[in-house]
């Protein structure tokens, strides 16, 4: 896969690995969800679709969008338009991947994701509401020591000024895809 260049760009596609203490079941979750999930770059202003992520130490993993592809890549996407959200991402044992809610930094509930994942695929269809988004952040763990993911959301609203309702809906239809591959799993 080519790599992206990111001339007199920061680099802000990566996660780090530092403050978790499982770090292998740290890289299988980012690995696994930089597959399916959307990746947000705010120095390029772009959403990537599809992609892959390396190991670059046992503390760092870096994500390279598909670059081949020019209808997996999204520009112009300001950084505003994808906002921070209090809901995290782990791996349970038991129910898979879970989503928790943290207010304050302290958790307050979680839910199974393939039933979340139903509302998020009906949020895309109707162009509204939680659209979850991966970007730069450091990975951090639960209280029993598993590897919690934050995640962001697309807010479709802000796009209307720069985007045709056209060009949005394509967006959101490549970004579905992703969505639908996971929940096929």
């Amino acid at each position: 896969m080519a790599q992206l260049e990111l001339n007199n760009i920061k680099s802000d596609l990566f996660w780090n690995l530092h403050n978790v203490s499982n770090k292998r079941a740290g890289q299988i979750l980012i690995k696994t969800l930089c597959k399916y999930i959307p990746t947000y770059s705010s120095g390029a202003q772009q959403i990537y679709s599809e992609g892959e992520c390396q190991f670059t130490s046992v503390d760092r993993v870096v994500f390279h969008p598909n670059t081949n592809d020019y209808t997996k890549t999204f520009s112009r996407i300001p950084a505003t338009a994808v906002r921070n959200t209090s809901i995290h991402l782990f791996a349970s044992g038991t129910e898979g991947l879970t989503f928790l809610q943290k207010k304050s930094g302290k958790p307050t509930s979680t839910s199974a994701f393939s039933g979340t994942l139903n509302k998020i695929l009906s949020n895309i269809d109707n162009k509204q509401g939680f659209i979850p988004i991966l970007q730069k952040s450091n990975v951090e763990d639960t209280a029993d020591k598993k590897p919690l993911l934050k995640l962001s959301t697309l807010d479709i609203k802000s796009l209307e000024e720069e985007f045709s309702s056209f060009e949005i809906s394509t967006m959101l239809n490549e970004l579905k895809k992703g969505f639908m591959e996971l929940n096929a799993l």
